[in-house]
């Protein structure tokens, strides 16, 4: 490669990631999705990579297990289980604060069995709809209810897209990936549930004052209820699928198969409602990302960097967290994943490792707004639909809940890892 392809190379990963870190560049009308998909055409336009060799780049069990849940996702939506999992948790009779932490635990678990940026998609409304009708700040609600959904996404290779990549790329198994970081999602719950009251639990009892209890969401949408049990049947198949078979895409798509066919929906009518943006934000991403690999630069700097994490877990553990932390809040979670495949196999316990940056990639998405998919979605779904400050969060308000939330999350998590090592290596 010419040292102007190198440039060229360089450049263009600069420009994408800029786009994709910031959201937008001045005078640069695009958006995440849109400089990732320029970001791989001129890569071959240049010259950087052939076509043959940025379409090899794609990953595309990650591409695939995506698609299969998002249909899942998208027929059970069809059949109301969203809509009819918040009412049964978050309806009437409970306190201001039982509703936040009912919250906290519904938006976990549902997060570490789906996609979390469909778990806030699906749920934003009927909380908000919920804090009007009680008259409640909807501020503390819509941080737990994004934080929770980066907690709970981290239980699961499912949970969210960069554990997707990091189970394509390390080969660890559901079961194994979920033995070791449900424990994690755990004491990270039992963090945000005490951080949340801390920060509003004063707002909250003023709030009981006057709305000891909570009302209900008003009349339930109809729920489709054959739809409904035949996706819950389906969807624990593919659970059960997960932990039996290696093949984590295969499970998923085939599961999204089967209910496609079952539920005698039109398949075009599902398929337009899938998210396609992202998954040619996926697709792009790996282009871009080879791109610069086939410069050698990615291997240069890791080898440069290799000395900074130590020659112990000791020390390559908490590094390796924190690198991960600011990194995944410069170039966000899911592009550092990517660049970060060809670090974690030269660490000293590659396995071990990639649980940590699993754990640090995501729990790091709580501590700024841009910092997770998830909680601008949360965020933008609630300003559109309510105009005004009661549903406007801001950048330092969300801040000074998430830095400690991240800090304490991430140490304790970093612990619990190590513990759950050296307890498995004492047992062999």
């Amino acid at each position: 490669m010419s040292d102007v392809q190198v440039a060229l190379a360089v450049l263009i990963f600069a420009v994408t990631y800029a786009v994709i870190a910031f959201a937008k560049i001045p005078r640069l009308h695009l958006d995440r999705p849109g400089a990732a998909l320029c970001g791989a055409a001129l890569m071959v336009a240049c010259g950087v990579l052939s076509f043959d060799d940025a379409w090899s780049a794609i990953d595309a069990r990650t591409i695939v297990l995506l698609l299969g849940m998002m249909i899942l996702n998208v027929l059970l939506e069809e059949s109301g289980f969203f809509e009819l999992a918040a009412r049964r948790v978050l309806g009437g009779g409970r306190s201001p604060s039982g509703l936040l932490s009912g919250l906290v635990v519904l938006s976990a678990v549902l997060s570490a069995l789906f996609l979390n940026d469909t778990v806030c998609l699906m749920l934003t409304l009927p909380v908000l709809s919920i804090v009007r009708k009680s008259n409640l700040p909807a501020t503390p609600y819509l941080i737990a209810l994004a934080t929770s959904a980066n907690i709970g996404s981290v239980a699961t290779l499912i949970g969210n897209p960069q554990n997707m990549l990091i189970g394509s790329y390390s080969g660890i198994t559901y079961g194994e990936f979920l033995l070791w970081m449900a424990p994690v999602a755990v004491v990270s719950v039992i963090v945000l549930i005490a951080a949340l009251q801390w920060f509003y639990g004063d707002a909250l009892r003023a709030a009981a004052a006057t709305a000891p209890t909570m009302g209900d969401l008003g009349e339930a949408p109809p729920v489709d209820r054959r739809l409904l049990v035949e996706s819950l049947v389906v969807l624990a198949g593919v659970l059960v699928g997960f932990v039996v078979v290696d093949t984590l895409p295969l499970v998923a798509i085939a599961g999204a198969a089967a209910l496609l066919i079952v539920s005698r929906r039109p398949t075009a009518a599902v398929l337009a409602r899938v998210d396609w943006v992202l998954l040619a934000f996926f697709a792009a991403l790996f282009i871009v990302v080879r791109g610069l690999e086939a410069t050698g630069l990615v291997a240069d700097a890791a080898a440069r960097l290799q000395p900074m994490y130590g020659t112990s877990l000791a020390a390559q553990i908490p590094v390796f967290s924190a690198v991960t932390v600011l990194a995944s809040n410069l170039v966000s979670n899911v592009p550092f994943v990517v660049l970060a495949r060809g670090v974690v196999p030269e660490l000293i316990e590659p396995k071990l490792m990639w649980l940590v940056l699993s754990m640090a990639s995501t729990l790091a998405g709580n501590l700024t707004i841009p910092g997770s998919v998830a909680t601008l979605i949360v965020l933008e779904t609630a300003r559109r639909s309510q105009p005004g400050r009661e549903s406007h969060v801001g950048f330092f308000e969300f801040f000074r809940v998430g830095l400690p939330v991240t800090l304490i999350t991430v140490t304790l998590s970093a612990l619990l890892l190590a513990a759950e090592y050296w307890l498995v290596s004492a047992m062999r």
